[in-house]
């Protein structure tokens, strides 16, 4: 997940660079992942104490 993330920021950056791309559309892909990351908190917040029984 966050390596598709930093992949996808890496590329539209690199085509905003080069005048392609607009700075929006990086905006757009970052503000995109923003649930993404909240249900990864969420699933670690959950998950770790599952997994490893803490109290």
């Amino acid at each position: 997940m966050l390596l598709v993330n930093l992949a996808g920021a890496a590329w539209l950056s690199a085509r905003f660079l080069a005048r392609r791309r607009t700075l929006h559309r990086l905006e757009r892909w970052q503000k995109a992942y923003l649930p993404v990351f909240a249900v990864w908190a969420a699933a670690v917040v959950v998950g770790l104490p599952l997994v490893f029984t803490f109290s």
